[in-house]
């Protein structure tokens, strides 16, 4: 992540270019992605920062970064304050934004009338009009928020996403709401890239007969963890000295000061800067990774990064068969599906068994994720198909 990193605290990359290095012939044959204004987060990362890397790796794109910042959890769509200079506008094929939900329509004109071939483009990862209301991003987000966004999603070009669902949403709101003609829409996968594990040192495997078993929730829907209290209860009880637990991003406490997960001893870790995530998964030295999620139509929205960075890392999931990650998960190839209390239990025992099992499933998933979900010439066809 150090390129990332350099980006942070290094002002360079949001200056007026070198005329000769940005417009030179070579350079102006291929397409050129601006991104505007991602995060360090994982949602800046993934849908804007790793993209730019590895499309930059091409012949075919020229990318550039504008206004990388920190992350704000109390304005969670808030954008950087970097100006942006008039040759970066005409230098851009395409200016690719995050979720807005200021009034972002008087800057798209004014790029509009500065360069007319301009394509703006929206990334939307989160379907902002359906938040559950113990999803904590949904208090932040006001009718006056939604008004905003709603009227820059009509005004750009392009909307991509990584989850059909939010697109299909979008696409019906916008026509129904607006009446005419729509942007155009594109899913746009979440792709793991080698440029989060760079700098992770390997380690050499732990010596020792005790099995980590690490438990993976969205902070957003820590219910779901009630799923994996009863067969754990008895993991442990039959695997006192056996196995411990792990929960990584999360405190244990839900906001009524309840703690689900209290009768089992469990070691928690708190989340990460994204430039730190990847190692820290590492260090974690996961033998299993648990994946629970309720079987409800708010779950289908849930990220399928988390099993992409286990799997890529040669960690075996098991996870919910009634959730997205069944169209990731290759069961009993390259993970676990499973349903009810009786089949966790017995797939975690399992696991805990047999070596030889865990190790197979983490090295099929491992190989799988990086051939079909990292930047290969297949998935490189979906940005050429959209972008030329």
């Amino acid at each position: 992540m150090k390129a990332i990193s350099a980006l942070l605290h290094n002002s360079s990359h949001t200056k007026p270019f070198e005329a000769e290095e940005f417009l030179s012939d070579a350079a102006m044959e291929k397409v050129h992605l601006l991104y505007f204004s991602p995060k360090l987060n994982a949602s800046g990362y993934y849908r804007m920062l790793a993209p730019c890397l590895e499309l930059a790796k091409t012949p075919f794109f020229n990318t550039h970064i504008m206004g990388l910042n920190k992350e704000d959890f109390n304005t969670p769509f808030e954008l950087t304050t970097a100006s942006v200079d008039d040759e970066w506008i005409l230098w851009a094929d395409y200016m690719i934004f995050p979720i807005l939900t200021k009034d972002f329509l008087y800057f798209f004109k004014a790029c509009k009338v500065i360069n007319p071939e301009l394509q703006l483009v929206m990334d939307v990862d989160v379907l902002l009009h359906q938040l559950p209301g113990y999803n904590p991003m949904q208090k932040k987000i006001s009718g006056s928020m939604l008004t905003a966004f709603e009227a820059n999603l009509n005004q750009v070009d392009i909307i991509t996403s990584p989850n059909e669902h939010i697109l299909n949403f979008y696409q019906d709101f916008l026509k129904g709401q607006y009446g005419h003609s729509t942007p155009f829409f594109a899913q746009l996968p979440n792709l793991i890239s080698e440029t989060g594990y760079q700098d992770i040192e390997a380690k050499a495997a732990p010596n020792n007969a005790t099995i980590c078993i690490g438990i993976v929730v969205n902070p957003r829907y820590t219910t779901d963890l009630l799923i994996v209290v009863e067969p754990l209860l008895e993991i442990q009880k039959k695997y006192a000295n056996k196995v411990i637990f792990v929960l990584y991003g999360w405190s244990g406490v839900l906001q009524d000061g309840s703690k689900p997960l209290a009768e089992l001893d469990i070691t928690y870790h708190k989340a990460v800067s994204i430039i730190d995530h990847f190692e820290k998964l590492s260090e974690l030295s996961l033998d299993i990774a648990l994946i629970p999620v309720q079987n409800k139509a708010s779950r289908r929205l849930i990220s399928e990064v988390p099993y992409l960075e286990l799997a890529s890392l040669g960690i075996p999931v098991i996870a919910s068969r009634h959730s997205i990650f069944k169209e990731y998960i290759l069961d009993g190839a390259t993970g676990n599906l499973v349903d009810g209390a009786s089949q966790w239990q017995r797939l975690i025992e399992r696991h805990i068994e047999d070596k030889d099992y865990r190790k197979k499933l983490g090295e099929a998933a491992k190989a799988y994720v990086w051939e079909h979900y990292g930047y290969t010439e297949d998935n490189l066809q979906l940005f050429k198909e959209l972008f030329f």
